[in-house]
């Protein structure tokens, strides 16, 4: 019965009016889906252009890190020379003050071949907050009579500052520690270096023997 009259009021609605309602329908749903449409694509749009905004700065901030790394390169380059002539100053200062100074360069065997002293090589251990350098000195006897090795060496800072010292041979009271080298020998004493100050650089370094300060 219930369908009866529901076609009843359906072939009780005129035509034209059921054809316009329905148009009616899809046209609105036709705004909507262009409403939703429009809404997406105007989104899309606001965010690709905030991208477009963020790689823009993020580009122009490249190129000043880029000039500030060029400029800073340059002033580098014109500062350099006269570092270097700084440098070269101080050396010849410390080498008229102690002219028996000898570069220190690590892991290098440094030859001296004097009194007995053949070579000298020093490296570093430990870590980079505390460092421990240590020394190997090697004799060698080239006389015709036995020696005694005994001398010291000690380290210095870029500014010819005595930072450091090891003794070879002989202790803090002046004895003789060591057996004496016979003609021929070569022997090698290895060791800590005592420093005054942990955190001391030493650039330079002399060998000498403790009694006269000669080697």
């Amino acid at each position: 019965m219930n369908r009866t009259r529901h076609d009843s009021s359906l072939s009780d609605q005129p035509p034209s009016e059921y054809y316009i309602s329905r148009k009616y329908r899809q046209r609105s749903s036709k705004r909507k889906t262009i409403v939703y449409l429009s809404l997406a694509l105007g989104l899309e749009t606001l965010v690709l252009l905030f991208a477009i905004i963020a790689l823009a700065a993020n580009q122009n901030k490249q190129e000043e890190l880029l000039q500030a790394n060029a400029e800073l390169t340059a002033q580098l380059a014109q500062t350099q020379p006269a570092l270097e002539n700084l440098k070269s100053e101080l050396n010849a200062l410390i080498q008229a003050k102690l002219p028996n100074l000898i570069k220190l360069e690590l892991d290098k065997v440094i030859p001296i071949e004097k009194n007995g002293v053949k070579n000298v090589n020093f490296t570093v251990t430990g870590t980079s907050i505390k460092k421990q350098y240590e020394y190997k000195l090697t004799f060698e006897n080239r006389g015709l009579t036995p020696i005694f090795p005994m001398v010291d060496i000690v380290l210095f800072n870029r500014s010819g500052i005595q930072v450091g010292i090891a003794q070879v041979g002989i202790n803090e009271r002046g004895e003789r520690t060591s057996l004496a080298i016979d003609k021929g020998e070569t022997r090698s004493y290895s060791a800590a270096i005592h420093f005054n100050q942990e955190d001391s650089e030493p650039e330079y370094f002399l060998i000498r023997a403790p009694i006269n300060g000669h080697l």
